[in-house]
Order: C-alpha cells, then structure tokens, then sequence
C-alpha cells in the first residue's frame, strides 16, 4: 500500500509523497523490530538514520540535500560494518564481482564530478566510496545464509538508485527519473530489512 501510494505520489508531483515517504523506513523498522531472529541495534540505527535521510531529502534546498546525504552515508557505513562482521572466505566470483562494482563506482565518479561544484565534490566522493564498501561488503557476506541473494540484490538495487539519483541532479535529467529512483530505493531497503531479519 505504501509503495502505491508513494509511486502516485510521485507521479503527480502531489503532496500525498510527503506524507508517505517517511512511512517506508517506519514500516521496514517497524518489521526488523517485530520479526528479526537476530536483532542489531547497529543495524537498526541505519534503518533509523534512512528515515532521516527520507525526511530530508523530502525538501529542495541545497543544505536539506547535504543532510540527507550525511544521512546516507551513515546508514550505508552501518550496513557496511553489519556485513563485513558475516563475510566469509573469499573466492574468484567475489573478487570479480567486487571488481566488476569498483569499476563502474569509479567510472560514475569519473563521470559525475566534473558537473559537482565545491564541497560537494568532496561530499559525492565520499558517499560514493561509502557505498561502494557497503556493496562489497555484502557481496562477501557468507553465502549459506538464505538472506545472501535478497541483500546483495538490495545493495545492488541502492547503488543503481543512487547512481540515477546522482545523474539525474548533477549532470542531466532523466525521464520518469523519479519513479525510477524511488522505484529501486524502496525495493533495496525492503530487500536488505527482509533479508536481515531472516539471518540467525
């Protein structure tokens, strides 16, 4: 239902988005909290930490941007070191894929920076980098969990996100970017909550 209602929102440009954005994450923590078998409080905090960066991002000034971004970045630093506490032994398909994603994250940065003025190059470079340790990390998480798929897939959906996101401010706008970018972000977090709520 919220996902509906976030979409129409968005869609018509109406108010009703305002209303239901915040209601992600709050549904997602509210499911953590009641059904995870093994409960974080790290993990939790990021959940909290993207509800802020939601509330944030809500509103178009520069600084409500900046801190939804810090948001961000804390939220995927504390998904990160959640991961890396279950990574296992590395193979060659990890070390490929965590080529495979170095690569591209670069070459969006490469990409990107040269249309960021100011701080917020630093800014975009950092949170650029902290995602793409998040997603390494979920990529060497240990593969008997049945959580391993859901999260990779979620990580992989938040860089997508992200990436339009990036573009779609910074260098050109993308059409229908909107749905696309709230599209893959709350099928990310839903996959990485209902994955980690399922990890013994």
């Amino acid at each position: 239902i919220i996902v509906l209602l976030q979409f129409t929102g968005v869609y018509l440009d109406s108010s009703l988005r305002l209303f239901t954005k915040p209601l992600i994450m709050i549904s997602l923590a509210m499911y953590y909290f009641a059904y995870a078998r093994n409960f974080l409080m790290t993990f939790f905090t990021a959940i909290v930490a993207a509800l802020m960066g939601d509330i944030f991002l809500m509103w178009e000034h520069e600084m409500s941007f900046i801190l939804g971004l810090g948001s961000f970045l804390i939220m995927h630093v504390l998904y990160a070191l959640v991961f890396w506490k279950q990574k296992d032994h590395l193979d060659k398909a990890d070390i490929l894929t965590a080529f495979l994603v170095t690569v591209v994250a670069l070459g969006l940065v490469y990409i990107l920076i040269p249309d960021v003025d100011g701080f917020m190059k630093i800014a975009v470079g950092l949170y650029c980098l902290c995602i793409l340790f998040m997603v390494i990390a979920s990529v060497l998480r240990e593969k008997s969990h049945l959580s391993y798929i859901p999260v990779l897939c979620g990580a992989l959906l938040f860089m997508l996100s992200d990436a339009v996101l990036a573009i779609d401010r910074f260098s050109f706008p993308i059409e229908y970017g909107s749905l696309v970018i709230i599209g893959t972000y709350m099928a990310a977090q839903y996959l990485i909550v209902l994955g980690m709520s399922d990890v013994e």
